[in-house]
């Protein structure tokens, strides 16, 4: 199973999680027209979070983050 109550196999600890939210964004903006987002993850959502953030190209502003108890790296999570 996935992580937390999500489906799926795998988790990718934050990853390409990262890019599942840039394409939530994406649509949230272009398609519903939403301007500002918060953004909160707790443990791999924080990765993901963090992951979204450190590769943002896209113009979407974030206007804050919350981040409960995220890894330095996906490494040191498997390591």
């Amino acid at each position: 199973v996935g992580s937390g109550q999500s489906e799926g196999q795998f988790s990718t600890f934050g990853l390409r999680e990262a890019d599942d939210l840039s394409t939530i964004l994406k649509v949230l903006h272009s398609q519903l027209g939403y301007k500002r987002f918060g953004l909160w993850g707790r443990n791999t959502g924080a990765a993901a979070v963090l992951g979204y953030l450190a590769s943002k190209t896209q113009n979407i502003d974030v206007i804050c983050a919350v981040l409960d108890s995220p890894y330095e790296a996906s490494y040191s999570f498997v390591y």
